[in-house]
């Protein structure tokens, strides 16, 4: 619902038609992180009918220490467990589980490809 004429949080991310995050996760209350989005979002994410593309900008820290070695999406991610960036690489996987579950919406790791032509 909207209140003083302003678009809740909720009825946003349903009316919105593209998505870029960069919040990072952040460790909860257990050893488990949580992505602050899609603790708040994944269900309307799913069910959004005007989503037409979303990514995730992460971090190449994901990759870890390889060594000055050239690396690239397809690298072992070396970031050790529970380190900033092993959170953010826990967020890459969720977000990729949201949006490939939709029909409409695709995220590949790391940055996000380009948006689809829009259809007249």
């Amino acid at each position: 619902t909207t209140m003083n004429n302003h678009v809740t949080s909720v009825e946003a991310v349903e009316q919105a038609s593209f998505i870029l995050s960069s919040v990072p996760p952040n460790k909860g209350h257990t050893s488990e992180y949580t992505d602050p989005v899609l603790e708040a979002f994944s269900s309307t994410i799913q069910k959004s009918s005007a989503l037409r593309w979303a990514g995730y900008l992460s971090t190449t820290g994901v990759y870890g220490d390889h060594g000055g070695d050239w690396i690239d999406e397809g690298a072992d991610t070396l970031a050790p467990v529970g380190s900033k960036p092993y959170l953010r690489k826990l967020a890459e996987d969720e977000w990729i589980s949201v949006i490939r579950s939709r029909s409409k919406a695709y995220a590949d790791e790391g940055l996000p490809l380009p948006p689809p032509p829009i259809e007249a």
